[in-house]
C-alpha cells in the first residue's frame, strides 16, 4: 500500500505517517502534479482511492471500512 500526501504543509503530513500502517510506503508529491494537473481529481485531503495494478481507479473517496473490505481486510 502506498499514501500519497499532495497538500503543501509537509510538517503536518510528517505527524500523521505514525497512523498509517507500518507496511504502507508513506510519500509526497513535491511538486504538487497530482492536485495542479488534476491527475485523479482529488477533491479533500484525506481522499481514499484504491488502483488496480493498471491504474485504474477501482474505489474513489471510499470510507476506510470500504477501502478495508475491499482489500478482505
Amino acid at each position: 500500500m502506498v499514501d500519497i500526501y499532495i497538500d503543501e504543509d509537509i510538517d503536518a503530513w510528517k505527524e500523521h505517517i505514525p497512523q498509517y500502517p507500518a507496511s504502507w510506503i508513506n510519500g509526497y508529491d513535491p511538486d504538487f502534479v497530482i492536485r495542479t494537473d488534476i491527475v485523479y481529481d482529488v477533491r479533500a485531503v484525506p481522499s481514499l482511492y484504491l488502483l488496480s495494478a493498471d491504474k485504474t481507479v477501482l474505489l474513489k473517496d471510499a470510507t476506510t471500512e470500504q477501502f478495508f473490505a475491499s482489500m478482505g481486510m
